[in-house]
């Protein structure tokens, strides 16, 4: 079961938080497109990342763009954040 369910805003911050996490130990799953995730992603992986591309977008873009994914981690990953940015915590 997907434990943690990260949205970015765009492909770099996706990246950077999976690079951090794999740092750790920890095998992130980077999707690129958050229009065909739950159809392409597994429900097994511990992380899922999904990029939105949204930072450039209009507030009311943006908010479309991460709701989908949100909505299916919301379902399927107990732990989800939209649009994070890299945690204090690994930034060491």
């Amino acid at each position: 079961m997907t434990e943690l369910g990260i949205v970015a805003d765009d492909v770099t911050g996706g990246t950077t938080v999976g690079a951090l996490l794999a740092r750790e130990g920890i095998e992130p799953t980077l999707c690129y497109d958050a229009r065909t995730m739950a159809d392409t992603v597994s429900p097994d992986e511990d992380v899922i990342i999904t990029s939105t591309d949204s930072r450039a977008m209009k507030p009311e873009e943006a908010y479309k763009a991460v709701v989908k994914p949100h909505r299916v981690y919301f379902h399927s990953a107990p732990h989800s954040f939209p649009n994070a940015s890299t945690p204090p915590c690994l930034a060491t």
